[in-house]
């Protein structure tokens, strides 16, 4: 069959779909009595398309959507790694065009395994749940229409209307849910980030000094210092912290959209900023001990965000410098570059006599 071919079986139409993409590829549309289903497969789907289909049948009763723009090649060919909007749009677009009457994100949602692994961090920019919210945002008459399906789910679709029936096929199973493990985070691969303990900080008073400061002190600033966060509460952020102590990690996360943010233990699968910190590295932080200069240029600290909002006309991002890093604020730099000058004049002194210490500390500035 050639691209918007249609063939018959019983009642049934079967029009294969056109893709931009230049490989042999075809999304497919099955129509009868019951209502029209389009399966884009992970077709490339461009507006011109979506008119002919719409013209041909009226109406799309329910859209198994291309949802996942994958950065197969991004990392290997030294291509860009940071959120692709444009293309992710693209897709958001056509789904606003199209008004399916229900729809669920079909392709994509494959992994890799082995010796590719690594790659799940760097090929699925999209986690399924923040797919499905944008959806609802970019056609609203999808409110209450999107579904989610995992492998093993049947669908009917009965008078344009369909129904899932979770788990009931007789030849797939889903064995585990695994989706977290697609969790798009290029800052962590290549070498991961390990915390050595360079300073031999007992582990326990590292463990300790964190659980206080992430569950007592940072939800007390936050809340006193609400008006610093108007941004992240008007971008809706999620922020997701990793903390990678010497013996596994942890993660928390403060959805800046609630009325009271709180951080919360665990992962956020609708997380739109990231921050891995080893656990010395925060320590130092809290403590005083070391500052950014230390913890950012030795690698002890990484980041990434991928901030929208999704509109009917398109996807808006804010202004970066307006957003500034939550452990930025919470530490400030030049707070945290006194107290570690202070420090560093205090146990130079017990080796060097000076008649002023104040000048200790300006040379120990100056270089």
């Amino acid at each position: 069959m050639k691209e918007f071919s249609e063939i018959k079986l019983g009642k049934t139409r079967i029009c294969t779909t056109r893709s931009e993409n230049n490989v042999p590829e075809f999304g497919v549309v099955f129509a009868d009595s019951e209502g029209t289903f389009w399966n884009q497969v992970d077709t490339v789907v461009r507006p011109p398309i979506i008119d002919f289909l719409l013209a041909r049948y009226s109406k799309i009763d329910f859209l198994l959507a291309t949802w996942q723009h994958l950065m197969e090649l991004s990392y290997q060919m030294n291509r860009p790694l940071s959120f692709p909007f444009d293309e992710y749009g693209k897709l958001l677009n056509n789904i606003s065009l199209i008004k399916p009457g229900a729809m669920a994100p079909g392709a994509n949602g494959f992994k890799y395994v082995n010796g590719s692994s690594w790659l799940n961090r760097v090929v699925f920019p999209v986690a399924r749940e923040q797919f499905c919210s944008d959806a609802v945002k970019a056609c609203p008459s999808l409110s209450g229409s999107v579904l989610t399906l995992d492998p093993g789910d049947v669908l009917q679709l009965n008078n344009g209307r369909p129904k899932s029936y979770p788990g009931s096929s007789k030849f797939v199973k889903m064995l585990r849910d695994d989706r977290d493990e697609l969790d798009f985070l290029p800052v962590k691969i290549g070498d991961d980030l390990v915390d050595h303990n360079p300073d031999s900080e007992p582990l326990e008073d590292i463990r300790n000094t964190i659980f206080e400061e992430l569950e007592a002190k940072l939800p007390a600033f936050l809340d006193q210092h609400r008006d610093a966060f108007s941004e992240h509460r008007r971008w809706s952020v999620i922020y997701q912290l990793e903390v990678v102590f010497p013996d596994g990690s942890q993660k928390w996360f403060i959805d800046f959209s609630e009325e009271t943010p709180k951080v919360h233990p665990g992962r956020n699968p609708q997380a739109n900023v990231f921050a891995l910190i080893t656990a010395s590295g925060l320590y130092a932080l809290i403590t005083g001990k070391k500052g950014w200069d230390y913890v950012m240029l030795g690698g002890y600290y990484r980041r990434y965000n991928k901030i929208y909002e999704v509109t009917p006309l398109g996807i808006l991002q804010p202004e970066a410098s307006l957003l500034i890093d939550l452990l930025e604020l919470r530490f400030p730099y030049l707070q945290l570059l006194e107290s570690f000058l202070s420090r560093e004049t205090e146990k130079w002194l017990k080796f060097y006599s000076t008649p002023d210490p104040a000048e200790c500390k300006m040379a120990l500035a100056k270089a």
